[in-house]
């Protein structure tokens, strides 16, 4: 998950070119910090220009430097607007941005206390401290329309490809954190929002630090409806038609082993059901063992959820290497290890093929409903394409997938740290191509056969579209 302090950001693959003199036109310390990175990431990223072009990728990074020169004291907002600019336009699920805490103290913030949810019906608020009515939607914030709002959020979301409904589901996800970044932080916040009756509803709300925020944290109306907790591990539920539903909201546990043994005692628990339900939504990723773990009950033979993968560099420059430190276990060797001979090409296959271990009798026989949801991604998005490989007979129902179908950069990730500024962005330096399934378009997340998402009218009423859809899809498998 992205944070504040510590990001993933996910690359791809380019031909070697020479970064843009971007340096030598940055005017002072914050644009040449910008600058250095552009070049930085035009170096060693796989491919910086997938989902864009080059000539627009540098126009991106020379408004963002040029909107740094502009002032001799850019305030953190502005270095973050410029920076989440560049970051965005490479169309990365796992990019990310956030200060050093001895630059810039997070708990020194004052962030608006409300969450909420993009729907066709409008910004519904999903979290809040104030007693309005369940369905109010917001209209404006200090008197800003929400539909400015999210015109300008939208392009500077981190999001897998060029797909709009990830973006919208992850400003969604964490609306305060992309609203700051964007509009910055005041004392309080004055909010018009209409309830359901039609009741005008006019408030100041009171800024909260992070940890105060935390103490008072609401509960989310969707997380009610959904019925989960703060703890990551996957749980059994059930369709009111007795259909068993998996839910896992994460693939964030370190403990593989502990993972792998509650997925084991699920299955063992639901037998051979005619069907069964997998719930992905809200999942970001994590390690994609826990994925196998799930995928070893329903496939019948070796499965592989990489195709290839490669990196560019086998090192950091030396002209960088003070600015990057390796993240969570990863280090210079095991750069080195996805580079491809000569530098050209990939490295065929999957390092952890050898690791899929299927049951002696999987449920091949059982119909699959696989829930998911623009956030669904990385770890996640690759049980998904590991399982439409093998059972293409799977139906997902949901919003389009977060993660891309063909391609996605994560792993051996790193952070880059900006020095006066106190920026730091986080990447990840190793791409990844997905196994190929039918129906995926490049630049895009796989398209459920059935599209379902939320309503105001579903938060009001507590129900569970996606669900519901699930349901019927199951009764139309079966012919129950």
């Amino acid at each position: 998950m992205i944070r504040l302090a510590a990001l993933l950001f996910v690359l791809a693959c380019t031909p070697k070119v020479a970064p843009a003199p971007l340096l030598a036109e940055a005017e002072t310390a914050p644009g040449r910090e910008l600058a250095g990175f552009v070049a930085f990431v035009q170096t060693v990223h796989p491919d910086p220009y997938r989902s864009t072009s080059r000539d627009r990728f540098e126009l991106v990074a020379r408004a963002a430097i040029a909107a740094l020169d502009a002032d001799a004291q850019p305030s953190p907002t502005d270095v973050e607007r410029a920076w989440r600019s560049v970051l965005a336009e490479l169309h990365d699920a796992h990019a990310g941005i956030g200060f050093d805490p001895a630059v810039l103290d997070p708990q020194d913030f004052s962030v608006l206390p409300l969450g909420l949810r993009l729907t066709a019906d409008g910004a519904v608020v999903d979290r809040t401290l104030e007693d309005w009515p369940v369905g109010t939607v917001v209209t404006h914030i200090d008197g800003v329309s929400m539909d400015e709002i999210v015109a300008r959020l939208v392009p500077r979301t981190f999001s897998d490809g060029v797909g709009e409904e990830p973006r919208r589901a992850r400003i969604s996800a964490e609306f305060s954190r992309n609203y700051h970044a964007e509009f910055g932080l005041r004392p309080s916040y004055a909010i018009r929002a209409l309830a359901p009756d039609g009741t005008v509803i006019e408030a100041e709300l009171q800024g909260l630090t992070p940890i105060a925020l935390r103490e008072r944290r609401p509960p989310s109306r969707i997380g009610s409806i959904l019925g989960d907790s703060p703890e990551p591990w996957p749980r059994l539920h059930a369709l009111p038609d007795g259909t068993p539903v998996v839910r896992m909201p994460s693939f964030g546990v370190p403990d593989q082993e502990a993972y792998a043994a509650r997925v084991d005692a699920i299955f063992d628990q639901i037998g051979r059901p005619d069907a069964l339900v997998l719930d992905l939504r809200g999942n970001p990723g994590g390690l994609r063992t826990h994925g196998m773990a799930v995928l070893d009950h329903l496939t019948p033979g070796p499965y592989a959820q990489w195709s290839r993968s490669r990196a560019r560099v086998g090192e950091i420059p030396a002209e960088w290497a003070d600015n990057v430190v390796f993240l969570y276990g990863s280090s210079e060797e095991a750069l080195a290890r996805y580079v491809p001979p000569r530098r050209q090409g990939w490295l065929e296959g999957d390092p952890l093929v050898s690791r899929a271990d299927p049951v002696s009798e999987p449920l091949l026989d059982t119909k699959l409903v696989v829930v998911v949801d623009g956030i669904t991604g990385s770890a996640a998005n690759e049980l998904v394409l590991a399982l439409k490989a093998v059972r293409p007979d799977a139906v997902l129902v949901g919003e389009e997938v977060g993660g891309g179908c063909e391609r996605h950069v994560g792993e051996v990730p790193i952070a880059y740290r900006a020095g006066k500024t106190g920026v730091v962005a986080m990447l990840s330096l190793v791409e990844i191509e997905h196994v190929q399934v039918e129906d995926c378009e490049p630049g895009r997340g796989l398209i459920p056969e059935e599209r379902v998402t939320w309503t105001r009218d579903a938060m009001v009423a507590g129900t569970d579209p996606f669900l519901e859809r699930a349901a019927a899809v199951v009764e139309r498998l079966t012919g129950r």
